[in-house]
């Protein structure tokens, strides 16, 4: 095992604001309908999420350090359905800007999931 099991904690933690500030800054970049007026609620959200995540994943390799990899995967998909939940509101009322929101949804959950991905990989690869 690691010997710092909040390693991973603190590192998403610092890559959060990162990410949001490089997001921010490549919204210039698109066109205006692709635009989206405030991207942190999405930030805070997802990242609470993950967050949540880590912590479940480090209790789970205190206690059962063999099953990472399943609560790795019990993890991501509980992920995905929270955030169909979190965008299900805009989907069902037709929101005008719903595609922009959805596409700038995705960019920081799948940058979230790959920052993820990489830390827990390397505590699986620690444990077996």
């Amino acid at each position: 095992m690691m010997t710092n099991k909040w390693a991973p904690v603190a590192i998403f933690a610092l890559c959060v604001p990162i990410f949001y500030l490089i997001h921010l800054f490549s919204m210039s970049l698109f066109s205006a309908p692709w635009r989206v007026d405030s991207m942190w609620p999405t930030y805070l959200f997802l990242a609470v999420l993950y967050e949540v995540v880590f912590v479940f994943l480090v209790w789970l390799e205190t206690k059962y350090p063999h099953q990472l990899g399943f609560g790795f995967l019990g993890g991501g998909v509980v992920k995905m359905m929270v955030v169909v939940i979190y965008l299900l509101p805009g989907l069902l009322s037709d929101a005008p800007d719903i595609k922009p929101r959805v596409v700038h949804t995705m960019i920081p959950y799948f940058l979230f999931l790959t920052i993820e991905t990489m830390l827990v990989f390397r505590r699986i690869r620690k444990v077996v």
